[in-house]
């Protein structure tokens, strides 16, 4: 099973300096593959090209895609992917208040 990784979403997806997959992604990936008793590859492709490899068949599964949980569409989802459920979430969004003094 060949998985496509970004490294855009550190520390859950992130790779070295020279390609090696090295965020919390490979743990989790890892101990799915124990779990099914499956060979999981990682594949570190460029985000805008994630859904390409995954049409083409270079990749079965991409790891991440952005899903906005209160938009009636998707922008960053193709039609047709199926999306497991998210084993992690978060507001990656930070929030600044200035302050006046």
């Amino acid at each position: 099973m060949k998985i496509a990784i970004t490294g855009d979403l550190p520390p859950l997806d992130m790779t070295a300096a020279d390609g090696t997959p090295i965020g919390f992604n490979t743990a989790v990936l890892a101990e799915i593959g124990k779990k099914i008793n499956y060979n999981i590859s990682l594949v570190d492709i460029d985000t805008g090209a994630r859904t390409s490899a995954l049409m083409s068949g270079r990749v079965d599964i991409v790891f991440w895609y952005q899903v906005y949980e209160d938009a009636e569409t998707q922008p960053d989802i193709p039609a047709g992917v199926l999306l497991s459920d998210s084993y992690y979430d978060w507001d990656k969004f930070l929030h600044l208040k200035s302050h006046e003094h």
